[in-house]
């Protein structure tokens, strides 16, 4: 018995098996060879990078920049079929969705009715992009970051994960010093005291 792993995918299995007859030693005979085609193998992949924070492109996701409150963060989500069988059921779920939270996929809008998105059909080297967006919130400051993973299933293929963090910083509004102008002026009586021609 031999299982089968996704490094077979697209090949051949060539097998043979060659025996020895004890009163002709040294006589090896092969037997013929079958190719078996390799078939249903699934494969699945997930990657999520940050595409902007506060408007701001990001241009290198291992020094992500860090969010303040009330910021926006923009994120996208790459699923890519990357076995050799068609994908049913593909279940995406992220930790920033919620109801109404908005996506857009393949350049198509949605609005979530729960926390996850389903691709029906995903054909073998087909890939979706989903972007969203997420406002940093006072509780994110709290704890310092934003830890958001990914996680996608499908009903005939493997589980897989990703997972992005960013620092995020409360806004620091600074104390207002007292106002020490004293109380003598006299703002009730109006007096000209300047008069001349212009």
């Amino acid at each position: 018995t031999y299982t089968v792993v996704s490094a077979d995918a697209g090949k051949e299995l060539n097998n043979n098996v060659s025996a020895t007859d004890e009163n002709q030693k040294g006589h090896d005979e092969d037997t013929p060879q079958y190719p078996v085609p390799v078939v249903g193998v699934p494969g699945l992949s997930v990657d999520k990078t940050v595409l902007s924070v506060g408007g701001v492109a990001v241009t290198n996701q291992h020094r992500l920049p860090s969010a303040v409150v009330g910021q926006l963060i923009r994120y996208r989500i790459v699923v890519k079929n990357t076995g050799n069988v068609t994908l049913d059921d593909v279940k995406v779920s992220d930790k920033l969705w919620e109801n109404g939270t908005e996506i857009t996929v393949n350049d198509d809008k949605y609005t979530l009715t729960g926390s996850q998105f389903t691709i029906r059909s995903l054909a073998p080297e087909d890939e979706i992009v989903i972007t969203y967006s997420y406002r940093a919130t006072l509780k994110d400051s709290v704890y310092g970051y934003v830890k958001n993973r990914v996680t996608v299933t499908s009903d005939n293929g493997p589980t897989t994960s990703d997972e992005v963090t960013i620092k995020v910083y409360p806004i620091v509004i600074p104390d207002v010093p007292a106002d020490d102008t004293p109380n003598w002026l006299n703002t009730e009586d109006h007096y000209a005291y300047i008069v001349g021609y212009n």
